[in-house]
Protein backbone atom coordinates (compact mmCIF):
# COMPACT_ATOMS: atom_id res chain seq x y z
CA UNK A 1 0.00 0.00 0.00
CA UNK A 2 1.35 3.43 -0.91
CA UNK A 3 2.06 6.06 1.73
CA UNK A 4 -0.54 8.44 0.28
CA UNK A 5 -3.22 5.78 0.61
CA UNK A 6 -2.34 5.15 4.25
CA UNK A 7 -2.63 8.85 5.04
CA UNK A 8 -5.95 9.05 3.21
CA UNK A 9 -7.33 5.99 5.02
CA UNK A 10 -6.19 7.46 8.36
CA UNK A 11 -7.93 10.73 7.50
CA UNK A 12 -11.22 9.04 6.56
CA UNK A 13 -11.17 6.78 9.63
CA UNK A 14 -10.46 9.68 11.99
CA UNK A 15 -13.19 11.80 10.41
CA UNK A 16 -15.73 9.00 10.72
CA UNK A 17 -14.71 8.35 14.32
CA UNK A 18 -14.98 12.07 15.15
CA UNK A 19 -18.46 12.22 13.59
CA UNK A 20 -19.51 9.11 15.50
CA UNK A 21 -18.08 10.61 18.72
CA UNK A 22 -20.03 13.83 18.16
CA UNK A 23 -23.26 11.94 17.49
CA UNK A 24 -22.91 9.68 20.53
CA UNK A 25 -21.45 12.48 22.69
CA UNK A 26 -18.40 10.35 23.48
CA UNK A 27 -15.72 12.74 24.72
CA UNK A 28 -12.99 10.12 25.01
CA UNK A 29 -13.39 8.98 21.40
CA UNK A 30 -13.43 12.62 20.27
CA UNK A 31 -10.26 13.26 22.27
CA UNK A 32 -8.56 10.35 20.49
CA UNK A 33 -9.79 10.86 16.93
CA UNK A 34 -9.97 14.61 16.32
CA UNK A 35 -6.29 15.45 16.92
CA UNK A 36 -5.27 12.96 14.22
CA UNK A 37 -7.32 14.58 11.43
CA UNK A 38 -5.08 17.55 10.61
CA UNK A 39 -1.81 15.58 10.92
CA UNK A 40 -3.29 13.05 8.47
CA UNK A 41 -4.04 15.89 6.03
CA UNK A 42 -0.55 17.28 6.55
CA UNK A 43 1.04 13.86 6.07
CA UNK A 44 -0.95 13.33 2.86
CA UNK A 45 0.09 16.78 1.61
CA UNK A 46 3.76 16.16 2.34
CA UNK A 47 3.80 12.69 0.73
CA UNK A 48 1.87 13.68 -2.40
CA UNK A 49 3.73 16.93 -3.01
CA UNK A 50 6.35 16.55 -5.74
CA UNK A 51 7.44 20.19 -5.82
CA UNK A 52 8.57 22.58 -3.10
CA UNK A 53 6.33 22.65 0.00
CA UNK A 54 4.15 25.73 0.34
CA UNK A 55 5.03 27.08 3.79
CA UNK A 56 1.90 29.24 4.02
CA UNK A 57 -0.34 26.19 3.62
CA UNK A 58 1.87 24.20 5.98
CA UNK A 59 1.60 26.98 8.59
CA UNK A 60 -2.19 27.15 8.19
CA UNK A 61 -2.48 23.43 8.87
CA UNK A 62 -0.17 23.60 11.89
CA UNK A 63 -2.00 26.60 13.39
CA UNK A 64 -5.35 24.82 12.95
CA UNK A 65 -3.90 21.75 14.64
CA UNK A 66 -2.73 23.89 17.57
CA UNK A 67 -6.17 25.53 17.80
CA UNK A 68 -7.98 22.16 17.74
CA UNK A 69 -5.67 20.81 20.41
CA UNK A 70 -6.32 23.79 22.67
CA UNK A 71 -10.09 23.33 22.21
CA UNK A 72 -9.85 19.68 23.24
CA UNK A 73 -7.87 20.52 26.38
CA UNK A 74 -10.86 22.48 27.76
CA UNK A 75 -8.77 25.10 29.54
CA UNK A 76 -10.67 27.54 31.74
CA UNK A 77 -11.31 30.88 29.93
CA UNK A 78 -9.73 29.55 26.76
CA UNK A 79 -11.49 31.86 24.29
CA UNK A 80 -8.58 34.28 23.79
CA UNK A 81 -6.04 31.46 23.70
CA UNK A 82 -8.06 29.69 20.99
CA UNK A 83 -8.51 32.85 18.94
CA UNK A 84 -4.78 33.47 18.51
CA UNK A 85 -3.84 30.43 16.34
CA UNK A 86 -7.10 30.57 14.38
CA UNK A 87 -6.69 34.31 13.72
CA UNK A 88 -3.20 33.84 12.31
CA UNK A 89 -4.37 30.79 10.39
CA UNK A 90 -7.18 32.71 8.70
CA UNK A 91 -4.89 35.66 8.07
CA UNK A 92 -2.36 33.42 6.32
CA UNK A 93 -5.16 31.67 4.41
CA UNK A 94 -6.49 35.06 3.27
CA UNK A 95 -3.02 36.05 2.04
CA UNK A 96 -2.73 32.68 0.27
CA UNK A 97 -6.07 33.21 -1.50
CA UNK A 98 -5.13 36.75 -2.52
CA UNK A 99 -1.83 35.49 -3.92
CA UNK A 100 -3.68 32.80 -5.91
CA UNK A 101 -6.22 35.31 -7.25
CA UNK A 102 -3.42 37.51 -8.59
CA UNK A 103 -2.44 34.66 -10.91
CA UNK A 104 -6.02 33.99 -12.10
CA UNK A 105 -7.68 35.54 -15.11
CA UNK A 106 -10.79 37.71 -14.84
CA UNK A 107 -12.99 34.89 -16.15
CA UNK A 108 -11.78 32.49 -13.47
CA UNK A 109 -12.40 35.06 -10.73
CA UNK A 110 -15.89 35.69 -12.14
CA UNK A 111 -16.70 31.97 -12.18
CA UNK A 112 -15.48 31.53 -8.59
CA UNK A 113 -17.54 34.57 -7.52
CA UNK A 114 -20.65 33.14 -9.18
CA UNK A 115 -20.16 29.75 -7.53
CA UNK A 116 -19.67 31.46 -4.16
CA UNK A 117 -22.78 33.60 -4.69
CA UNK A 118 -24.97 30.62 -5.63
CA UNK A 119 -23.66 28.58 -2.71
CA UNK A 120 -24.26 31.46 -0.28
CA UNK A 121 -27.79 31.94 -1.65
CA UNK A 122 -28.60 28.24 -1.29
CA UNK A 123 -27.16 28.02 2.22
CA UNK A 124 -29.08 31.11 3.38
CA UNK A 125 -32.29 29.53 2.06
CA UNK A 126 -31.52 26.25 3.84
CA UNK A 127 -30.88 28.12 7.10
CA UNK A 128 -34.24 29.90 6.74
CA UNK A 129 -36.13 26.60 6.66
CA UNK A 130 -37.98 25.68 9.86
CA UNK A 131 -36.16 23.05 11.89
CA UNK A 132 -39.29 21.46 13.33
CA UNK A 133 -42.08 21.62 10.76
CA UNK A 134 -45.57 21.11 12.04
CA UNK A 135 -46.81 17.85 10.62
Amino acid sequence: MRTKQIALILYVMCCLLAIFAAITDNDMLMLLSKPAIIPAILYYYLTSKTTKVNWILFSVLMLNFIGDTIVLLEIKNQTLIIMIPYFFSYLLLFCFVLFCFKRCSENEVFIVGCIYGITDFLLSNVRALPTHPDV
